[in-house]
């Protein structure tokens, strides 16, 4: 080609510029040129990607579009570009390309950007400032017949950075991404999509997580799976230098964009978020506010559907085994009967799904009305007159036995009659907090409330066993059934009986004599 039709485009970069971007940044930088020129919406049809590698082991990578030109002088400038604050573009500041340059140069990698009828490759020139020679970056820019295709191809990468480019267009939104299955929703807001199948090669940890796109680049991994496209709503501590969102950032933008769903599109995303229906915020003095949790995001998606009868009915429909569990608060006597209710529904095997309180507003019926519409309606009885003076006699052979080894101050259980077989003992505990650990004292974790023994544990033959089971229920303020503890003191228990047989005798005959009198 003719001299004349070739010329230097100075950048003023010098050489040294700070910048040291790894490879994955200068080829997503280089990609997004091209998303943002063809848009996302055809991005997967008019993109051309691909890549060779040469006998020297050597990568050579070409990127193609049709139609799409681009204008050089806005690959010259920092801090413009026509893209800045559009919608459904990635760049925003143009200083991308520039530096990708300077990148490649430092990285020995020659490259050429065509478009229109110009052609450039990067040029080192040099520039006298204060007197002294300095390396600059620069174009060589020449003319060439305008074919309508845009081409960028670069020369002399690395083997090692192979993967990378295998796995370049996953970054970025666009409908074809192999990471995307199913498209669920897609408005002006958003667009939500299930994820496929596809394993990320680099990620080999991924198996069970979705996507979040910010300004069409992926920033964050999300607990299910979906992908999810934040198009309008904004994070508050947005960086330019910051790649992906911290995890606390997440839920918050997420619920933004919850924030904006319709009923039916809200449905789609809650019934992939299952494993979170139940969540609660974790709070405490030190930490008021719980940033981590999806509990405000389900919520959010609840409040959506309630809207909607038609939804509200088919979720009744779909998920009819849930029950909503009451928040705890200041009121104890309330707070006891959720924390009964709940080891209520763990121990006897109840198939329902606990779910946090919002799914009232869809029909789910409350865990705690439920529990005493089963339980609390169960008759208990007090004991009578001899099982009185029986139960005197339990608790004065624990005393002699057991609470003079343990030297535990606790007042006595009260003692109830029933025959729930389905009743878990761990529902008359309620957890004590803040007992001071004594030198040579087992420590209290619950208070027993009651015990519970049946009318055939007062027969005149069964107190070694109603025995044991009473000490057993009271080993149960030092921890549950299948607590170390347990195994520990059960196994005390049986060298303290051994050791005390002879007060364990008297018990005994005095147990035999107040089950054979007439009242």
């Amino acid at each position: 080609m003719d001299k004349r039709n070739r010329y230097l485009v100075p950048l003023d970069l010098v050489m040294d510029y700070p910048v040291n971007w790894e490879f994955w940044r200068i080829l997503r930088d280089l990609i997004q040129n091209f998303y943002d020129s063809i848009g996302y919406e055809n991005f997967h049809k008019e993109f051309d990607y691909n890549h060779t590698i040469d006998k020297t082991g050597n990568i050579t990578l070409t990127m193609k579009t049709k139609n799409h030109p681009f204008s050089y002088e806005w690959l010259t400038y920092f801090g413009g570009s026509t893209k800045t604050g559009q919608e459904g573009y990635v760049g925003n500041y143009g200083e991308g390309f520039k530096l990708c340059a300077l990148c490649f140069v430092r990285l020995g990698c020659d490259f050429t950007m065509e478009s229109q009828n110009w052609k450039l490759r990067p040029q080192v020139y040099t520039k006298k400032i204060d007197g002294q020679n300095t390396r600059m970056l620069g174009y060589q820019v020449e003319e060439r017949e305008d074919d309508g295709e845009t081409c960028l191809a670069v020369t002399g990468i690395d083997k090692s950075h192979e993967r990378t480019i295998q796995e370049g267009l996953l970054e970025f939104f666009y409908p074809g991404n192999p990471l995307f299955g199913r498209c669920l929703a897609d408005t002006e807001d958003y667009a939500v999509y299930e994820r496929s199948e596809m394993r990320i090669p680099s990620a080999w940890w991924e198996k069970d997580y979705g996507l979040l796109y910010y300004r069409y680049l992926a920033r964050g991994i999300l607990p299910f799976r979906l992908v999810i496209l934040a198009k309008t709503q904004k994070y508050d501590s947005e960086k330019r230098d910051r790649n992906t969102m911290y995890g606390f950032e997440i839920p918050s933008l997420i619920y933004k964009v919850a924030c904006v769903m319709t009923p039916t599109d809200s449905y789609e995303m809650l019934q992939h978020m299952k494993n979170h229906w139940a969540e609660m915020p974790v709070m405490t003095s030190r930490w008021p506010l719980d940033l981590n949790t999806w509990y405000y995001v389900v919520c959010q998606l609840v409040r959506n559907m309630a809207m909607d009868d038609g939804i509200r009915e088919r979720f009744v429909k779909d998920y009819p085994a849930l029950l909503y569990m009451e928040r705890t608060g200041s009121d104890s006597a309330q707070n006891r009967k959720i924390r009964q209710a709940k080891e209520w529904h763990r121990s006897s095997g109840k198939k329902e799904q606990l779910v946090n309180p919002i799914f009232r507003l869809l029909g789910v019926p409350s865990l705690l009305e439920t529990y005493r519409e089963h339980v609390e309606q169960t008759a208990f009885s007090a004991p009578d007159a001899k099982q009185e003076r029986m139960d005197g006699i339990l608790e004065a052979a624990y005393e002699n036995v057991v609470q003079a080894n343990l030297r535990q101050d606790e007042m006595p259980p009260k003692i109830v009659i029933g025959n729930d077989d389905n009743r878990n003992p761990m529902e008359f505990c309620n957890r004590e907090y803040g007992q001071k650990r004594k030198r040579g004292r087992i420590s209290r974790k619950y208070r027993v409330e009651h015990i519970l023994l049946k009318p055939e544990d007062y027969d005149r033959n069964c107190f070694p066993e109603t025995f044991i089971k009473y000490c057993k229920g009271r080993f149960r303020a030092f921890g549950t059934d299948r607590s170390e503890r347990m195994t520990v003191l059960l196994t005390y228990l049986g060298s303290w009986m051994y050791e005390n047989r002879k007060e364990l005798k008297k018990a005994e005959k005095q147990w035999k004599e107040a089950a054979d009198a007439t009242d």
